[in-house]
């Protein structure tokens, strides 16, 4: 085969090899993590003191694989950021190189803070308030494991998300798309 003398081709192959690699790490480490999905379910079914149940014949097993998912993304993340990094280190200058590593080990620990905070505080109370409020009104709680992993999953992906914002709105500031002045301003919409 040729070389490439095409930069856009070039690209795009990097883009796919990378792409390719990101996507068998994933499918690997959900193989791994689905051996493990009952506990993982068991273990984000804590806040919730009764069992859950399941109501369609899949459901319980498209609810192991939604949480061997998010266990499978986590756990590849260092390896997306890696390829990431490996992707985008050629644009840069070696200033801008020097910050590379450190910023994707700090998105790493915030979406980390990020999960672990959600998980450990918010989903407990957002859990049982959202019983409680139906338990008043004299409601049997009976969640299914298909809604509940799916709230979850949303919970724990926006919080990890939104520890993120610290990070985007430096490397933002860095590079001169907003400034402290616009960031005050905007305060109260913000909040």
């Amino acid at each position: 085969m040729p070389p490439m003398t095409n930069p856009l081709a070039a690209h795009i192959q990097t883009i796919k090899r990378r792409l390719l690699i990101i996507a068998a790490t994933v499918l690997v480490f959900l193989m791994v993590a689905f051996a493990f999905s009952a506990e993982m379910v068991a273990w984000l079914n804590r806040p919730f003191p009764n069992p859950l149940v399941f109501y369609g014949p899949t459901e319980a097993l498209f609810a192991s694989i939604k949480v061997s998912f998010l266990a499978a993304v986590l756990a590849s993340l260092p390896v997306v950021f890696y390829q990431l990094w490996k992707f985008v280190q050629p644009a840069l200058l070696p200033k801008e190189q020097r910050w590379g590593i450190p910023i994707l080990a700090l998105a790493g620990v915030l979406f980390a803070l990020g999960l672990l905070f959600c998980n450990l505080v918010i989903l407990p109370l957002v859990i049982d308030f959202f019983v409680s409020f139906g338990m008043d009104r004299d409601i049997t709680p009976e969640l299914s494991v298909g809604t509940y992993i799916d709230f979850n999953v949303k919970f724990l992906l926006t919080f990890g998300c939104a520890f993120e914002l610290p990070l985007v709105l430096t490397i933002l500031a860095r590079v001169g798309v907003v400034t402290a002045g616009q960031l005050s301003h905007y305060r109260k919409h913000a909040i």
